[in-house]
């Protein structure tokens, strides 16, 4: 079954840790047949690479055509922001670092979601 997965992230500008995570899950879901989108307002020199290799790339959700079967997101605005376009679409939110108050304040917005720390 191959899924839709809308990936977030603040910014696609540079190789920081959650833009190369990006990059990573991006080709890997792509390469075991899913259709991977990549949602960040800020875009750069990673943003051409990704869309270099035929994966999407949007800085503002009202270019995403179809709707996501799930979101993937690092950053809060980004991650809420996805979420407000696409009402009802589950999500998972993976922490690359930050503390308990960052991850108090997402749940009290998205109960259903899931927050994952590696």
């Amino acid at each position: 079954m191959s899924l839709r997965i809308l990936i977030t992230n603040a910014w696609l500008s540079g190789r920081s840790g959650s833009e190369l995570y990006v990059w990573d899950l991006a080709t890997a879901l792509l390469r075991r047949g899913h259709t991977p989108i990549v949602y960040s307002p800020v875009l750069g020199p990673l943003a051409a690479e990704l869309r270099a290799a035929t994966i999407p790339v949007v800085d503002d959700l009202s270019n995403v055509a179809t709707v996501p079967d799930l979101i993937h997101g690092h950053h809060n605005h980004e991650i809420m922001t996805a979420l407000l376009q696409f009402p009802g679409v589950p999500a998972v939110r993976v922490c690359q670092g930050g503390g308990t108050s960052d991850r108090r304040r997402f749940h009290e917005f998205c109960a259903s979601c899931v927050w994952v720390t590696p």
